[in-house]
């Protein structure tokens, strides 16, 4: 049987990289997907209309469910040129129950076979939101030990203004936070760091909790905020590609009115799926088919030998019937 990680590792192996690709971005995200999971302690279910003195079947035997999130990942691989616009995206998913470290094993597999195949050097970028558990998976994978060099890590800048925007209404009026904030984000992209910004928003010394907020936001993610050099050497700001891929694998699929997924059905749907929105669905089907056609003609080879023996027989090759005269040779 042909397993997905088999299909995976060739279409790593087999990719091509687009025309004027300059910069691999690698992203990972989390979305609440619904799980049918049994209710803990729940008595079994009794069909309608039968006897509570009946003996009931294996299906009635069957727990309560019920509908639950939790968390899933979703990551992608964007080929970059040199603006930074994506000319091609690959996209990872994983239930929640998945396994989330070979997720980014996958991702590190994926940038680790781009740069060997690459002509040009290729310059790796880490873009995500500021949860750490996704920080913390990237980090383990894509490091200066295992490609050579530090990799740039941003975090996302439409996040981070987010957040300041929140705290420009705690602290301003309509008119001055449109203007705070607008002043916000020059600084952010034409500086190193969030330092000036950060000292900022302490001498307000508002007791605000978007405020608070925003300063835990800043000091948590100092070092991935180099928005300058980074638009400089032309790579993305923002995990725009993950955001999307979190909505169009996830959401749209899997979150549909009434729907509830178990792990292993619904683990199959994101993979399939995933192919699907990686344009790797044609390269994955002809990859399956071709292992299935070697395992059948090895299968085939071995039936028709064990179907059809080669026959033997105890007489001599004088007396072996001839099939076209019903009768031996010697008569």
């Amino acid at each position: 049987m042909t397993k997905h990680s088999d299909i995976q590792q060739d279409l790593i192996e087999t990719a091509q990289l687009p025309n004027g690709a300059a910069g691999l971005v690698v992203s990972l995200d989390r979305g609440a997907l619904p799980m049918e999971e049994p209710v803990a302690g729940a008595p079994a279910r009794r069909r309608r209309g039968k006897s509570r003195t009946k003996r009931r079947t294996s299906k009635e035997k069957q727990r309560r469910i019920e509908p639950n999130f939790r968390i899933a990942y979703c990551g992608t691989l964007s080929i970059v040129d040199k603006q930074g616009e994506a000319l091609h995206t690959i996209r990872y998913g994983r239930m929640p129950h998945g396994d989330a470290v070979a997720l980014a094993e996958g991702l590190a597999s994926d940038v680790f076979a781009h740069r060997a195949r690459s002509r040009g050097p290729l310059h790796v970028t880490l873009v995500q939101d500021g949860a750490v558990e996704p920080w913390n998976l990237l980090d383990a994978q894509l490091n200066e030990e295992t490609l050579g060099f530090a990799p740039c890590r941003l975090i996302d800048m439409f996040h981070l203004v987010e957040k300041l925007a929140e705290a420009a209404k705690a602290l301003h009026d309509e008119f001055d936070a449109k203007a705070a904030l607008r002043r916000w984000k020059v600084r952010l992209l034409n500086a190193k760091t969030g330092a000036k910004m950060n000292r900022e928003l302490h001498g307000a010394n508002s007791r605000a909790t978007a405020v608070h907020e925003a300063i835990t936001y800043i000091e948590n993610n100092a070092d991935r905020m180099n928005y300058a050099t980074a638009r400089s050497e032309g790579r993305p700001l923002g995990s725009g590609c993950v955001e999307a891929t979190c909505k169009s694998l996830g959401a749209l699929r899997m979150k549909r009115p009434g729907a509830r997924w178990k792990e292993d059905t619904g683990e199959h749907i994101v993979q399939l799926r995933a192919l699907s929105l990686s344009d790797r669905w044609e390269a994955a089907l002809r990859l399956t088919l071709q292992r299935c056609s070697r395992f059948e003609r090895q299968f085939a080879g071995r039936r028709d030998q064990h179907e059809n023996p080669p026959r033997r027989w105890p007489c001599s090759q004088q007396e072996r019937p001839a099939p076209w005269l019903g009768r031996t040779r010697s008569s």
